[in-house]
């Protein structure tokens, strides 16, 4: 049977994390899975996809059901984000054992258990770069990006933190850390290529399928 590998990456907010995994599964020619994976999710929850947006997060890093219109009033943030964890749960498993795959947040390294062959991945930056690239992409002004930025970092530390992993961003508990501030992204990409050549046990082609994902960008 093929060896099957998936590349999982966290990343603090604005850093770059999610480019960086949709070109890798564009250069290896893998599959590419995001935010998607919880609009699977919300579908068979019977939810609206918005309900997974990151501006959807509480103080806790979950999931709130205080959302005018989305109905919710007899379901709890506990019960609700429970119940998405263990479907997202299934959902990347079937993902994992059937195909190679780069699965970008969603608390993948998290929920994906220890019979799944994986590199677990963290990218990080200077934090004065990623407020800046937040002032650009959501037009604030700097003191509020800061704050945004200070806010998404913490969000997303509850959320894995939740999902069944301590110590979100801590070097030692993945295999690659990625310092953007430090290397281009193509050396980023070479580098994680690298990788997944060695897990795989042969060297995989590349470069055949660019530009796939650019959908989901």
């Amino acid at each position: 049977m093929e060896n099957k590998t998936v590349i999982t990456i966290s990343r603090e907010y604005r850093s770059g994390g999610r480019q960086i995994g949709r070109r890798l599964a564009e250069y290896l020619d893998i599959g590419y899975y995001d935010k998607k994976i919880l609009e699977s999710v919300a579908a068979e929850l019977g939810l609206s996809p918005e309900f997974f947006l990151d501006s959807n997060l509480n103080a806790d890093g979950l999931f709130s059901i205080g959302v005018p219109g989305l109905g919710l009033s007899h379901l709890t943030d506990l019960s609700v984000n429970v119940q998405m964890i263990e479907k997202a749960r299934s959902l990347m498993t079937r993902i994992a054992r059937t195909e190679s795959a780069v699965f970008v947040g969603r608390a993948a390294d998290a929920v994906l258990g220890p019979g799944i062959r994986k590199i677990t991945v963290f990218i990080r930056q200077d934090f004065d770069q990623r407020v800046e690239a937040c002032m650009q992409e959501e037009g604030l002004n700097r003191r509020k990006a800061r704050a945004r930025v200070r806010e998404m970092d913490d969000k997303r530390r509850s959320f894995v933190g939740f999902a069944g992993k301590q110590g979100w961003g801590r070097p030692e508990n993945y295999d690659v850390v990625l310092d953007m501030s430090r290397m281009t992204e193509e050396e980023a990409l070479q580098k994680l290529a690298r990788l997944y050549d060695e897990k795989q046990g042969y060297e995989t082609l590349k470069g055949g399928y660019l530009d796939q994902y650019t959908h989901y960008a």
